[in-house]
């Protein structure tokens, strides 16, 4: 027997099971725990099934940047919104899950390695004299005590080293990408008294089976100076268990009981991941917005329930189809030009625009006469190389049927907001004249601190 032999209704009930199973865990177990009034935010996408908070805030640290001997810090996704929060209530609690971990690489590396970079950013005149020279002992030495890793897995432990010893470098690159990032942080509030204090932004783990009675208990110190830790609590919520990769083995846990509901039921560990391919068109937002409805249907397994249950979510997914308004998103330094991807193009009207710019495919949609659509240009590896081959004839529209519509509104499209960014950088690198964007010796490093700039206002 495998996962297959489910029905699609029956393996959408248990994943939703699974999903409440979960957050039951997260709010009788975890919540309990913390010292403040922390914020939950979900880490986009997986997350956002386990959790949401009034303020509508989410994050989005990708796995891929801390996969095993990949290990990154994403320039492009700095997430600076959660420091607004870190500030206010000290602490803030982030939740994600995973088919196939104890904890993601989102929450085991990549959100480690953010907070070890922005704290070496909080912290830099503790390494870098006055001719703005880094000493590097005493870089290494504050390193080491800024990079927590729950080296208690013992794969993460092997790991420690070689994330170590990249540290320098996510440093140098992001004052190289980020000139003024620094000051950011000062903006926001984190503002260290010289030699006086630390300030941490402290990592720590929560996930089932592991003993959490000594998580907020220690008080550290660093070369005799009193560390200001603000805590970010990295939620793995799902009751781990080894799950085979393998497409033959069975990709659940069967007859577990609810913790929440007395019945059995098959256990999907981060079961929120990959919703598109089991989901029926039920996304978080309209889980969330309706958990306790849906929780009366779903603790009766007969049939009929089976049946009112798929008619139920039908039902929730039209309406809210009809009901959704999507807005697109605009560069706001350039008030004219707006971003959207391809998937919310049937629920704008186009006709507002003057001037639209579609990359990619797309379905059903009527563009107005005039647009410019490249289907073969999809926001992938093959996309990307024949946009560069095209970049004569995209600049060509830009000149002719932008610049000299500096006022009209542009909307420019892409299936990720990849390609779309790059019509962009062409458009203010070549044409705009904006004194923020306004540069006479645009070279390959100024070019990608706009990229940069560019996707941490479209992401965040």
């Amino acid at each position: 027997m495998n996962s297959e032999d489910e029905t699609k209704t029956e393996q959408l009930r248990s994943r939703l099971l699974s999903i409440i199973y979960d957050r039951f865990y997260l709010e009788t177990k975890v919540v309990p725990l913390f010292p403040g009034n922390y914020t939950i935010i979900p880490n986009e996408r997986c997350g956002n099934w386990y959790a949401s908070n009034d303020k509508h805030i989410n994050c989005y640290f990708k796995s891929t940047d801390g996969h095993k001997n990949q290990c990154s810090f994403n320039y492009r996704r700095l997430n600076l919104h959660l420091l607004a929060e870190l500030l206010t209530n000290k602490g803030i609690a982030i939740v994600d899950s995973s088919k196939y971990r104890q904890i993601p690489d989102s929450l085991s590396k990549t959100i480690p390695i953010w907070c070890c970079v922005l704290s070496l950013l909080i912290n830099e005149t503790l390494f870098v004299n006055k001719d703005y020279e880094i000493d590097l002992k005493k870089f290494n030495d504050l390193a080491i005590f800024l990079l927590d890793l729950p080296i208690q897995l013992e794969s993460i432990k092997n790991e420690y080293h070689s994330i170590l010893n990249k540290m320098l470098d996510f440093y140098e690159n992001s004052k190289k990408y980020h000139a003024e990032l620094n000051i950011e942080l000062k903006k926001l509030g984190f503002v260290v008294k010289e030699n006086q204090q630390i300030i941490k932004l402290k990592p720590s783990w929560i996930y089932p089976e592991l003993d959490t009675s000594n998580i907020f208990s220690k008080t550290e110190t660093f070369n005799d100076l009193p560390v200001i830790s603000y805590n970010i609590v990295l939620c793995s919520i799902s009751d781990y268990k080894h799950i085979s990769r393998h497409h033959k083995m069975l990709k659940y846990q069967p007859n577990k009981q609810h913790n929440k509901f007395d019945l059995k039921f098959n256990y999907y560990q981060g079961a929120g991941d990959d919703h598109e391919l089991w989901a029926l068109k039920l996304d978080p937002n309209r889980f969330n917005n309706n958990i306790k409805e849906i929780e009366k249907i779903l603790i009766n397994n007969t049939e009929e329930s089976l049946n009112s249950f798929h008619e139920f979510i039908n039902n929730l997914c039209l309406d809210n189809e009809e009901k959704q308004k999507n807005e697109v998103q605009t560069i706001k330094l350039i008030s004219n030009i707006y971003l959207a991807t391809n998937d919310i193009l049937e629920h704008l009207n186009l006709s507002d625009f003057d001037k639209i710019i579609c990359f990619g495919h797309t379905e059903n949609i009527k563009f107005p006469k005039g647009s410019f659509t490249f289907p073969n240009m999809s926001d992938d590896k093959k996309g990307i190389r024949i946009f560069s081959t095209k970049l004569k004839e995209i600049d060509e529209i830009i000149l002719s049927k932008l610049k000299t519509n500096q006022n009209k509104k542009t909307l420019i499209a892409s299936e990720k907001y990849e390609l779309n960014i790059g019509t962009v950088l062409v458009l203010l690198s070549k044409y705009n004249d904006n004194e923020k964007f306004k540069n006479e010796n645009w070279n390959k490093l100024k070019l990608r601190q706009l990229y940069i700039s560019i996707c941490n206002i479209v992401y965040y």
